[in-house]
């Protein structure tokens, strides 16, 4: 998880850059009852805060971990090869006031699809954001992104801010000799 942890930051921070006026508010990752913490130090629990859509706030996103993150064996980069392909399906989840859901797409896209073959230290290279998908549904991503026990509170508040999620796949390559973030 901190190999994750160190190209998710750098991925924030390449969408903070694109996207300036959005705060980028971190990593989530799901615990019970619908409900996303942010990922700290490349661990997840405790009194960690809690991340959600939220009518308090303006312009911001937070990537979600949408599942396990899989990892594989890289052939054919030597005859010793101790590198690992690390795969993890996300979602990244913007709200604005002021951009309409479609322009939140086309306002992040660009930026995900920046992100190529990033070296975030010497031991994590060939960072990747691919663009899978997106939904421009807001309540659709209100019942996904709310806690259980919120989701009442969410319904007033559809038009005052706007909603639209990506679903993408970041993956990286762990060279394993250079350093243990395996």
């Amino acid at each position: 998880m901190n190999g994750f942890r160190k190209v998710s930051d750098s991925f924030i921070a390449a969408l903070v850059a694109q996207c300036p006026t959005f705060e980028g508010v971190g990593i989530a990752v799901p615990t019970s009852g619908n409900k996303f913490i942010l990922v700290h130090d490349g661990r997840a629990g405790g009194d960690f805060p809690r991340v959600s859509i939220d009518d308090r706030k303006g312009e911001f996103f937070y990537i979600r971990l949408k599942g396990d993150i899989e990892e594989s064996k890289v052939i054919g980069r030597g005859s010793c090869s101790n590198d690992n392909r690390i795969t993890a399906k996300c979602k990244l989840v913007m709200q604005s006031e002021c951009l309409d859901p479609m322009q939140l797409v086309e306002h992040f896209l660009p930026g995900l699809r920046a992100f190529k073959s990033k070296t975030i230290t010497p031991s994590l290279t060939g960072a990747t954001a691919s663009p899978k998908s997106y939904n421009l549904d807001f309540a659709a991503i209100a019942k996904s992104e709310v806690a259980d026990e919120e989701k009442d509170g969410t319904t007033g508040w559809d038009g005052a801010h706007y909603l639209a999620s990506i679903d993408f796949e970041l993956t990286y390559i762990v060279d394993c000799s250079q350093n243990c973030d395996c």
